[in-house]
């Protein structure tokens, strides 16, 4: 290289090298998107078709969530030792496949149960959780930061759309290889298609950790420092991040004090068959992928801070159809209204979390907010399976009780943001608005906002 070259990153790959590491990612992302559309989706189902309990359902929701969450925590300590990201993150998409694997040989064996639905699943997600950890290193580092808006919001939303893909396959081989193409209410029997989706997601698990076999890793330099987080949540934009984090896990709570019982009043309340629920479930990610560019443009312009007001008010208001109305139709509106909060929701909290914190102490507060909504989560679902068992398994009420937490959590979320700037203010009703006059064939154009301390653009 010349004197008069420009100095290149310390991260930086060469540019044929880094083009094939962004172009393989996009094809592991698709590949664990129909891991996750087939399997992880469809969990609860199975715990259902097991004739689990309110309590045992709870759990195959948000007890691997709170279990994973510490699954990331311990991945920045990995990261702090290791030399080789991606050894770490094969290593746990490969245990990924292999508990996909023995939840087929347990059914296969006859000794599927709830427990053991559940222990695999806590497995899973610590595995999940650990990877996804080290894998957002490993590409932060190798994605040039001009580049990183564009790709990851392209990459996420193929991911996506893969989902659908996947959610669509495995609820139509549910629906044909399930007896009567519904969970038996009378007694534990098929296991079948669970057998046949679980195996394709493994299979697909696995061409995932092949690619990232493959892939180029940059060099690590750790930059992770505990004291630096300390340091950090004495700042002005700390005591942001403290409240931020806190208030998130409060609406986490609130959500999974009913959010797990949804699937479970589909399947055996209203006695959707298989077809339907993978309809209803599928709208949720469809819903995700029309709206996300919406949001994407509107955190541009707006900042994070509006558009996250608006999605804890559209998250509170989610499940308000399932409290009136049975027919199919309101449950396809109640889950694309459930898509369109959620897209407003993981655009605005992530990016709000990029514009309050820095660099140095990124990677722990994104562990820490795992580990946080990882135990409201459990510990609203505990309290749900409680409540729904001293209602007499009355899932209205309990819906209503859920609603009454949400609408708390969005009466006060104009509070918890109140010194954090907007790029220019909006209200809640024009940004509603021009959510939902975006145009399909257009782009998301979401760039993330660098920390004080973080790298010029190589």
């Amino acid at each position: 290289m010349s004197s008069s070259s420009p100095p290149r990153s310390r991260f930086a790959l060469e540019r044929a090298t880094l083009r094939r590491a962004m172009r393989f990612s996009v094809f592991e992302g698709m590949l664990y998107a129909l891991m996750v559309g087939m399997a992880e989706t469809y969990f609860v189902a199975d715990a259902v078709r097991m004739h689990a309990t309110p309590l045992e359902v709870g759990l195959v929701a948000a007890l691997p969530l709170c279990v994973g969450g510490f699954g990331a925590a311990f991945g920045v300590g990995f990261l702090e030792r290791l030399k080789s990201r991606k050894l770490l993150c094969v290593t746990c998409v490969v245990v990924q496949a292999l508990v996909l694997m023995g939840l087929i040989a347990a059914q296969a064996l006859g000794f599927s149960n709830p427990l053991e639905l559940i222990l695999g699943v806590c497995l899973y997600q610590v595995c999940g959780q650990l990877g996804g950890t080290t894998w957002s290193s490993w590409y932060g580092d190798l994605v040039p930061s001009p580049l990183r808006g564009r790709y990851f919001s392209h990459r996420t939303r193929l991911v996506h759309l893969t989902t659908f893909v996947g959610i669509a396959i495995a609820g139509t081989l549910l629906h044909t290889l399930e007896p009567q193409g519904r969970p038996e209410l009378t007694e534990v029997s098929g296991g079948t298609g669970f057998m046949v989706i679980f195996g394709l997601a493994a299979l697909a698990r696995l061409c995932s950790a092949v690619i990232l076999a493959v892939s180029p890793e940059p060099v690590f330099h750790d930059h992770h420092d505990s004291r630096d987080m300390l340091v950090f949540f004495k700042t002005e934009g700390g005591r942001h991040v403290a409240r931020i984090l806190l208030f998130a896990a409060c609406v986490n709570f609130a959500v999974y004090l009913g959010s797990p019982y949804f699937a479970e009043y589909m399947l055996e309340d209203i006695q959707l068959d298989y077809f339907s629920f993978m309809l209803a479930t599928a709208t949720v990610m469809v819903s995700k992928f029309l709206f996300l560019p919406a949001f994407g443009r509107s955190v541009d312009r707006h900042g994070a801070a509006p558009v996250f007001r608006l999605a804890v008010f559209l998250v509170a208001l989610t499940p308000l159809p399932w409290l009136f109305f049975k027919s199919f139709g309101v449950i396809l509106f109640a889950q694309a209204l459930s898509g369109f909060a959620w897209a407003a929701h993981e655009i605005s909290f992530f990016t709000l979390l990029l514009e309050t914190s820095d660099r140095k102490s990124r990677a722990r507060i994104y562990s820490l907010q795992s580990v946080l909504n990882g135990s409201t989560q459990f510990l609203g679902s505990v309290l749900g399976a409680g409540a729904l068992h001293r209602l007499g398994g009355d899932y209205l009420s309990l819906f209503w009780i859920t609603t009454a937490a949400r609408f708390l959590c969005a009466f006060s979320v104009a509070v918890v943001l109140a010194k954090i700037p907007s790029r220019s203010p909006i209200s809640r009703g024009k940004l509603f608005l021009s959510a939902i006059g975006f145009r399909i064939n257009t782009g998301i154009a979401l760039q993330p906002e660098e920390g004080p301390e973080d790298t010029p653009a190589p």
